[in-house]
């Protein structure tokens, strides 16, 4: 709907655009459409602040955005090359043609590049080495391929603990949400097995009451409550609920005493925003950002929305204390009214490996 929506206001202004680019000048006629361009979005956004959905209505200029940059501007910058000729022609149609090109590798190629991301922790005191694996965000409205790739990468690398961190089914209607959950469920019955120090899951923002049911009969373990700690081997494990994870947390939790090390998951990456002086034995597991989904050369993910800072966002990052953070940029995307697009930020596992060391 939200498609159909955006194409009945860009279609008669891309004509009507289209039409003044023909019978120029063409160069003032495409710096108006720009100029219109800007204008008409900080309408939407201003409009959006009086509405009740803000967030859909932010997503869907983002949507709308997309949209002129991969398809209505391309057309009208090759309009405008036809018509002018000369050295204009020798600048509009490589743009458009480069415009054309990101779109289809943002939405056809790389939403579908999963990456399996590694690292390696070294972690005083600790025995043996253990594999940890992060499957965070797979955020998706049907349950495929792409999906059951990310949990057969999450296998294949054998790991000893597996932690789901939020975000599994994003639908609306009921049927369909019970339908997707049985559908995952099966996914991870089938594939991920069971990990020697077992699979746990947490919420995230997208999922509705009854998620739990997602992971009936699967092994893996659910926390419901704000903070739960479970002893897994010389594990401390710390899963947070949602609203835990949305905020610094002010400390630890007393741990068990003979446990070489503490792994905290939540949704949020704004947990760790507590935990500067945590030591080198704790790793901090999390997602939510989708690594910004978009990424710029030098700049990194445009959008977190976390307070954590842009560098720590995505991937893996060494806290003051020692103390090691991950996040995932996800396996799925953002969807509702959303632009379903990647740039610079493919989709991710991570294979999180914890050695003995000094």
């Amino acid at each position: 709907m939200a498609v159909v929506l955006i194409h009945l206001v860009l279609l008669p202004i891309a004509a009507w655009t289209g039409l003044r680019v023909w019978r120029g000048p063409t160069g003032r006629r495409l710096m108006e459409a720009a100029t219109g361009t800007v204008f008409f979005g900080l309408f939407i956004v201003a409009s959006a602040a009086v509405t009740l959905d803000v967030g859909a209505v932010f997503f869907g200029l983002l949507q709308a955005l997309a949209w002129l940059l991969f398809v209505y501007a391309p057309g009208l910058l090759l309009l405008g090359a036809v018509r002018s000729g000369g050295a204009p022609r020798w600048v509009g149609v490589p743009l458009a043609l480069l415009l054309v090109a990101i779109g289809v590798d943002a939405v056809l190629i790389e939403p579908f590049a999963l990456q399996v991301e590694r690292a390696t922790v070294v972690v005083p005191g600790l025995s043996e080495p253990i594999r940890v694996a992060l499957v965070a965000d797979l955020q998706t409205d049907h349950v495929g391929d792409h999906e059951r790739a990310a949990l057969a990468a999450v296998a294949a690398a054998n790991p000893h603990l597996v932690v789901f961190a939020g975000d599994y089914i994003q639908l609306e209607a009921p049927d369909e949400i019970d339908r997707e959950r049985a559908a995952l469920g099966d996914a991870i019955r089938t594939v991920v097995g069971a990990p020697p120090l077992g699979a746990f899951a947490v919420q995230g923002d997208v999922d509705l009451p009854g998620w739990p049911d997602t992971f009936a009969n699967t092994g893996v373990r659910t926390a419901t409550a704000p903070i739960e700690q479970r002893s897994v081997g010389p594990v401390d494990l710390v899963l947070l609920d949602l609203e835990t994870s949305r905020a610094p947390l002010p400390a630890l939790p007393p741990g068990r005493g003979d446990a070489a090390v503490t792994i905290v998951a939540g949704h949020r990456p704004d947990f760790s925003l507590g935990l500067e002086d945590a030591g080198p034995n704790v790793l901090m597991l999390a997602g939510h950002t989708h690594g910004g989904q978009v990424q710029l050369p030098g700049i990194g993910p445009l959008i977190t929305f976390s307070n954590v800072d842009r560098d720590r966002a995505q991937g893996v990052s060494t806290l003051a204390g020692g103390a090691t953070l991950v996040v995932s940029a996800g396996v799925g995307l953002e969807r509702s009214t959303a632009p379903r697009l990647r740039f610079f930020c493919p989709p991710e596992v991570w294979i999180v490996d914890l050695v003995p060391g000094d």
